[in-house]
């Protein structure tokens, strides 16, 4: 049941007083806070004129429960941020996401910000007490290079790599050979041989695309998805990603399935501008073979061997029957994420009144993603897969320094 809009998110003014302006609903129910795809964030422009040093940035400090933490950096990355990243956990163990706005942005910060966030407080149905929003003056920092800094090699298995666009060949070898358990030497002796690039896919991103980077477990969970499709001779002659954010699931696909044509659809234009600057970082054109549209799922036609649906619960149900429609009657996989691991037998329950039948059932964390194909028997009543659960691939791939 969502709670009583009467109770706010905590803010503190940039005088470190508190402040209780009369904040007001959101503008709709529909903005990028509350029904966002999982994979999709906003970005900041590398080729911008920073602050210079000795002027001081505003510093919003949002904590918040683990299953909101793409929406709350979604709500700092449409609010305008140069930058966000996750700092260490709050006494209460929640995660800290941190973004870096101009002094001049306070006032409209304070309006904007807790009824952004108490829309997501109420999205997902949680206490009135659950999101902490601070503001604060700061000394001027390299926001950009400390989000940049932030980010992680991913390792989805020995076949698919994905990496901020500046990591060297090395760094991702030594990537791959932690994610194996053999740790590199910190000191290497002078005549070894350097290490090679690696034989993995490599998908380069902008790191200021950080929720469009593998980070998040819905979005890996596709990637490791995808990646086993591929183990397991599949070979798709077409691909719709439904929500592509920053363009990671259907980039994945296009090195995967180089033959096949792949569209990727976004209602926000922003996204989309993302998803296409992430194109030439990857050896990859827009074209005939990978595209990027705003089109919605009910304006394309079938059909589709794979369709990639990295949303939240309620969006994928309303576009549940026009993606069940699109997919090829034989040979075809769905695949769902962004949705909590508590929510996905009601998942399932309404593809299976589409015809559709779960194959595999991932877990990371909190959320979970499956793996769906045409049912065999359209009368039988399929039952949820075994639940696999995988390891934290941020703890996984992590490079010792």
């Amino acid at each position: 049941m969502p709670k009583s809009s009467k109770a706010r998110p905590k803010v503190t003014g940039p005088d470190k007083t508190p402040k209780t302006p009369g904040f007001g609903a959101p503008d709709s129910p529909d903005s990028p806070a509350t029904t966002g795809s999982a994979g999709s964030g906003g970005f900041w422009d590398p080729g911008e004129e920073t602050t210079e040093s000795g002027e001081t940035w505003l510093l919003a400090t949002v904590s918040a429960p683990p299953l909101t933490s793409e929406a709350v950096s979604g709500v700092l990355f449409e609010a305008g941020s140069r930058s966000v990243w996750e700092d260490l956990p709050d006494k209460l163990g929640r995660p800290v996401f941190k973004g870096a706005f101009s002094e001049d942005d306070a006032m409209r910060l304070m309006a904007e910000l807790p009824p952004a966030l108490e829309a997501v407080r109420d999205a997902f149905s949680l206490d009135p007490d659950a999101i902490d929003l601070s503001l604060e003056l700061v000394p001027f920092e390299d926001y950009v290079l400390k989000a940049r800094e932030s980010l992680e090699i991913i390792v989805v298995d020995e076949s698919l790599v994905v990496t901020p666009k500046d990591k060297s060949p090395s760094e991702i070898e030594d990537a791959l050979r932690s994610h194996r358990g053999k740790i590199p030497k910190k000191d290497p002796p002078a005549n070894a041989i350097p290490p090679r690039e690696t034989d993995a896919l490599v998908l380069r991103l902008d790191p200021g695309a950080a929720f469009g980077s593998g980070r998040h477990p819905s979005t890996f969970m596709c990637l490791k998805l995808l990646a086993r499709l591929k183990a397991r001779g599949f070979n798709p002659k077409s691909v719709l990603d439904v929500g592509s954010g920053s363009g990671i699931l259907s980039l994945a696909s296009a090195l995967l399935f180089p033959k096949a044509e792949i569209l990727g659809i976004d209602n926000d234009p922003d996204t989309l501008a993302v998803a296409r600057a992430n194109l030439a970082p990857n050896g990859l054109k827009e074209g005939k073979g990978l595209s990027f549209s705003g089109a919605s799922p009910r304006e394309l036609s079938p059909p589709r061997d794979l369709i990639l649906a990295n949303l939240t619960l309620n969006p994928i149900l309303e576009l549940s029957k026009p993606m069940a429609a699109l997919l090829a009657p034989r040979g075809s996989v769905l695949i769902l994420s962004g949705i909590l691991d508590e929510q996905a037998p009601e998942t399932l329950e309404a593809f299976r009144k589409l015809g559709l039948a779960p194959e595999t059932r991932l877990v990371l964390a909190e959320w979970s993603a499956l793996e769906l194909v045409p049912a065999k028997d359209a009368n039988a009543t399929p039952e949820l897969p075994e639940r696999e659960i995988l390891p934290d691939p941020t703890l996984e791939t992590k490079i010792p320094r």
